[in-house]
């Protein structure tokens, strides 16, 4: 009969290793070189036979991957049925599933064409939520020489705003508020949908030409700026599961044109959601 100090030593060679040094085998066998792992490559992770070797590797190993491993989500990787390249194996917004009487988890909902399931969503901790919302029938504007929209397009796309069927954001919200906890959550905003009228003259247009770029990403910022003011970020005040929070702009984060207002916004929001956070770890 073996000893009380042979039964204590793991049968496993592997497990006697200081787990500092397990942690590393970890990541190098599970992580992505990258610093955002792409959202379409999640049946592409390496080495995941590890994970059921043992259940002890499990719960060292899937903790490494779940806290640390980056994951980067589009606009329209949260609007399935629409999308026949869906990341989704179920329909994130109607849970986690449920657990059968073996472990397994199982979906009342339709089976989609993707790979993630929304169990395995809720228990990553990193997320970039990368929303730049296009509009391919928004109407077309005109801008004036500040390149601001001249005043009667203004209330034409205001009114396309209000009408829209803006729901990325609020999916994605439900989404993730099945997470227990995320560690950091990043969303980076842009509109890209003003359809710019091109003047008549052939001069005007070769001096349109030149500068097209400068003027359609002026006539994004004030597309998103609208976009704001009606409210489109207001839902994210809701989040209580973040515990790090980042809000960020698409074009304006590295340009002297970025407004001091949105700056405050993005602030602002980036406050309410940590203290959400820090009040529901509170009642808890």
């Amino acid at each position: 009969m073996a000893s009380p100090d042979a039964r204590s030593v793991p049968a496993c060679p592997f497990l006697r290793i200081p787990i500092t040094l397990r942690e590393e085998i970890y990541r190098y066998l599970l992580l992505p070189l990258s610093t955002w792992f792409p959202r379409d490559r999640f049946d592409r992770l390496r080495h995941l036979a590890i994970l059921r070797t043992s259940r002890q590797i499990y719960i060292e190993a899937s903790y490494i991957l779940h806290s640390e491993l980056k994951v980067q989500i589009e606009a329209r990787d949260i609007i399935v049925g629409t999308n026949s390249k869906t990341i989704w194996r179920h329909d994130p917004c109607y849970g986690r599933g449920a657990v059968d009487q073996n472990g397994e988890y199982f979906y009342n909902t339709p089976a989609l064409g993707g790979h993630l399931e929304p169990h395995v969503f809720a228990r990553l901790r990193r997320i970039q939520y990368d929303v730049l919302l296009a509009f391919p029938n928004a109407p077309v504007v005109s801008l004036r020489e500040d390149f601001s929209i001249e005043p009667q397009f203004q209330r034409y796309y205001m009114r396309f705003i209000r009408e829209a069927n803006v729901t990325h954001i609020q999916r994605f919200l439900k989404s993730i508020l099945h997470s227990p906890i995320i560690y950091h959550l990043k969303i980076n905003f842009g509109v890209h949908s003003v359809q710019l009228r091109r003047p008549q003259s052939w001069v005007q247009r070769l001096a349109f030409g030149k500068e097209f770029e400068e003027v359609q990403i002026a006539a994004n910022r004030q597309a998103r700026d609208m976009f704001v003011h009606c409210g489109v970020l207001g839902p994210l005040r809701a989040l209580h599961n973040v515990r790090s929070f980042n809000l960020g702009f698409f074009k304006d984060e590295n340009t002297e044109g970025f407004p001091v207002w949105l700056a405050e916004l993005a602030k602002d929001i980036k406050l309410t959601v940590e203290r959400n956070f820090c009040a529901e770890q509170d009642t808890n």
